[in-house]
């Protein structure tokens, strides 16, 4: 059976109940199209999405039935609080805005076709494959964070001052952040086990994440003011190899002179081929950074 004849049973059975539901397609990241269902009651003015298509593969495979999917969904759906919706004229008027935007560093050339038809405001990192973009939390409490991207019609009207993206991406940087995360890996993993894992030492201790604190879309953190401060305390040298783990993360460790850029970009190249989503996907080069100037360049 067909995404769409699946979709066709869901939306029946969801209007039986009296949700109404339409069929949705997103582009996301990377290229990747996600189908989903938008769901609502009456006049709700929020509309979540139910994407599908992790669904759709376990019903193709006999695992769930649509009928299995239509019983999830609703629960899911009864689940999930109705969240807050602000004035986005409101809130994009506000002195403060231009603090409320924060960077997703994503890949340049998987991505230049939807920020050219979005007409998304962005900023090409130098000596990189990577291109900055813009985004604002208009809805964000415990349980939903809803973002909005920042385009040139946005950026003429609300933020006249700023001629384009390389100088919004000046700002943005330059601009304190308290949402950086950065952590050992052995950090992480002692939080996700919840066990008392025996102290590394300094030299065992060296592969670092930099993110936010939801770990999402984080990875252009690192560019920050605000990280490079960190990053400076832990790594004085300052000097740093940066392996592009997702658009979610980076991973740092202190540059040494004998490394082995090969070794380190054949298993940048696995991990993404093998552990990495398509959408979630950024680049297969290792970087250097230079955390005093702010410099990101290609490893060669």
């Amino acid at each position: 059976m067909s995404m769409k004849r699946l979709t066709g049973i869901l939306v029946d059975g969801l209007k039986e109940l009296g949700i109404i539901s339409n069929p949705t397609e997103n582009r996301k990241n990377n290229g990747v199209v996600r189908h989903g269902l938008t769901l609502r009651r009456g006049d709700e003015r929020v509309c979540p999405i139910f994407y599908l298509d992790c669904f759709y593969e376990k019903y193709k495979s006999g695992e769930l039935s649509a009928e299995d999917i239509l019983q999830q969904i609703i629960v899911e759906y009864e689940k999930t609080p109705t969240p807050t919706v602000p004035d986005l004229d409101e809130l994009m008027s506000s002195p403060d805005f231009i603090s409320k935007i924060k960077l997703r560093v994503v890949n340049a050339t998987k991505n230049r076709e939807m920020i050219n038809s979005r007409e998304l405001v962005y900023h090409d990192i130098p000596n990189t494959d990577l291109v900055a973009l813009f985004y604002f939390a208009c809805i964000e409490d415990e349980n939903t964070t809803g973002c909005t991207a920042v385009t040139e019609t946005i950026m003429k009207r609300y933020l006249p001052d700023i001629d384009d993206g390389d100088v919004l991406f000046e700002k943005i940087v330059n601009h304190p952040q308290s949402d950086i995360r950065i952590e050992s890996i052995a950090e992480i993993i002692k939080k996700m086990t919840e066990n008392d894992l025996p102290l590394m030492s300094a030299k065992e201790d060296f592969l670092f994440v930099v993110t936010n604190q939801r770990m999402s879309y984080g990875a252009g953190n690192i560019l920050t003011i605000s990280a490079r401060e960190k990053l400076k305390e832990r790594f004085p040298s300052g000097y740093l190899t940066i392996l592009p783990s997702s658009v979610h993360e980076m991973l740092v460790l202190e540059h040494k002179e004998d490394e082995n850029i090969e070794a380190l970009k054949d298993m940048v190249y696995t991990v993404n081929r093998n552990e990495v989503s398509e959408e979630d996907y950024l680049s297969d080069n290792v970087f250097h950074y230079d955390v005093d100037t702010g410099e990101l360049t290609i490893a060669e």
